[in-house]
Formats: structure tokens, C-alpha cells, sequence
């Protein structure tokens, strides 16, 4: 990769949403101890070939810093980010304010999202919030492009678990109606089960055909993270197949990448793009990239 990040705004992410090759972005982690520097450093492992970086809020229910603030550093170097906002930690007055303040930072790609919940993450303490729901943020978003006149791109999130594949073509069609101009998927873990979902999407009037999805790619570190999603993440569930293969790995970092770069492979060619999630290890989405670019030309 390029010690010197190159240019990403030659064409907003919006703009390469409506054209035909596919889309590369990745997950921003926020880890404890995130500062200019860091960030600095670690956006060296990406280059043009990322079309944006989603920038995860309180992840896990994790307390971080705010994804705003550090969209905002992301900018600065000439990425583009996409901000994470859920509605777990947020009243809708809360959520407005936000959205004020990235419109002020000329932030225009958001993924709502519901969030996690707090007893999940490190201050279990936490009441919720969810006054409004993914659907409802997509909403406020819609309006306030509406009579606002902000030019926000908003996103959402789908989860293709196969036994709820009609549900979940019902919330995506909600969301294309209130506003969503793309999805990214919850970690894909068969590609027959992406295949599934897209053969049910039927043509209506929302254009739902017409919607771009990224296919999300979780980048294990080891089987035991492998076993702590499986028992403690609700709605993640990951094959047996995938845990043994880590298990019995030699060098069980390798084997995540492997079996992500299988899967990136496949998937970039039946969606519109993937969404790499590495938890901060920015260094496997290069290796991924450098395994798949052949397809990325």
C-alpha cells in the first residue's frame, strides 16, 4: 500500500453509487486509545481502491470516542467517511443535533443503525434510548434533506439470516421509502445465503432493485472470537464449519484472512460492493485488497 493516502473526492461516494463497479469500503474501528496520531498512521494501509471508511459508533456498546469527531479527522486527509449514528444512545433531539453538526463538517454519508444493546458493552449500567428506530432516523434524515435542503446520503443495514428472509426484505423496503440510498449487509458467512435473499428481491415501487448492497465481511482474529459472537452477539451467527476451520489452524490470524479473502472473492461478484470489517486491524484489509484486486479492475 501507498505510505501517502491518494485522493478519494475526485468522486463522492454518492456519486460512485450510481455507477456499475462494485464498491470497496471498510470499518473504521474506535479503539480506547484512538488520537490524531494513530489515525494517522493506520490510514496508511488504505488507497483509492477504498471507496469510503464506515466509522463505527460505541461499537458493541462500547464507549468510544464520537464517530463525528473522528469523521471529521478522516475528512481532513481526504477520506471519506461514512458516520455510523444509532439510535440506542440518542433521543431524536439528540439525533437532529448530530446531524446539524455533521452538515456543519460537510459530513454527508450516514448509516443509521438501531445499535446494540448496553448490557453488551462496558458500562452495562446504561439505559437506552431508542426513541426512534432505524426506520424512524432514516426519516428524520429524509426530512431534513427535505426542508433543509442537506445533502446527506444515508444508508442502512440488513441482516440476511435465511430463516427470515421475507422479514427482511419487508425493513429494507420500509427503509428505501423513507430515504436509504444503500445497504450494507451483517457478516455474510455462506454465499449461497446472499444468493437466497437477492433472488427474493422482487422489482416494486420503491426500487428496491435498484438499491445498492454491500456484502459484509467479518475478519475473524481466532476461534474463540469466533465462539463469543455465536454466544453472546444476537442475530450473528456463525457456521460450525468456519469455527473447526479456525480451530484447527496453524496460525489462526492467517485463517481469518483467508477465509475472508474466499468470501470477498466470491461475493464481489454477485453484490454491488463488500464492507471489509477488520475491528481496527487495518492491516488485513490491504492483504485482502492485494489478494482480490484482479477482480477490482
Amino acid at each position: 500500500m501507498n505510505s501517502v493516502v491518494k485522493g478519494f473526492k475526485m468522486k463522492s461516494f454518492a456519486e460512485k453509487l450510481l455507477e456499475k463497479k462494485p464498491l470497496i469500503t471498510a470499518e473504521f474501528w474506535i479503539d480506547e486509545k484512538i488520537d490524531q496520531n494513530s489515525i494517522q498512521q493506520r490510514v496508511k494501509f488504505y488507497d483509492e481502491r477504498i471507496d469510503a471508511l464506515n466509522v463505527v459508533d460505541n461499537p458493541g456498546s462500547n464507549v468510544r470516542t464520537s464517530p463525528i469527531v473522528v469523521a471529521h479527522l478522516l475528512q481532513e486527509l481526504n477520506l471519506e467517511p461514512i458516520v455510523h449514528l444509532t439510535c440506542r444512545d440518542r433521543n431524536r433531539s439528540a439525533l437532529e443535533s448530530d446531524l446539524l453538526g455533521m452538515h456543519l463538517l460537510e459530513l454527508k454519508n450516514v448509516l443509521a443503525l438501531s445499535g446494540d444493546y448496553p448490557t453488551l458493552g462496558n458500562r452495562p449500567q446504561t439505559k437506552p434510548v431508542f426513541d426512534l428506530d432505524s426506520v424512524q432516523l432514516l426519516g428524520l434524515i429524509q426530512k431534513m434533506k427535505e426542508e433543509q435542503n442537506f445533502l446527506f446520503c444515508a444508508g442502512a443495514v440488513i441482516n440476511l439470516n435465511p430463516e427470515q428472509v421475507e422479514w427482511q426484505i419487508l425493513k429494507m423496503n420500509q427503509k428505501i421509502k423513507v430515504g436509504a440510498r444503500f445497504f450494507q449487509t451483517q457478516p455474510i458467512w455462506k454465499v449461497e445465503d446472499f444468493i437466497k435473499f437477492k433472488s427474493a428481491i422482487r422489482p416494486d415501487e420503491s426500487g428496491q432493485s435498484a438499491i445498492p448492497i454491500l456484502a459484509g465481511i467479518l475478519v475473524l482474529k481466532s476461534a474463540k472470537m469466533a465462539k463469543f459472537i455465536n454466544e453472546h452477539i444476537p442475530g450473528l451467527t456463525i457456521p460450525t464449519n468456519i469455527v473447526e476451520e479456525m480451530e484447527t489452524a496453524t496460525d489462526q490470524k492467517e485463517k481469518g484472512i483467508e477465509i475472508a479473502t474466499r468470501l470477498a472473492r466470491d461475493l464481489i461478484t454477485l453484490a454491488e460492493g463488500i464492507y471489509l470489517m477488520t475491528m481496527g486491524a487495518d492491516e488485513k484489509v490491504a492483504k485482502i485488497l492485494e489478494q482480490i484486486k484482479i477482480l477490482l479492475t
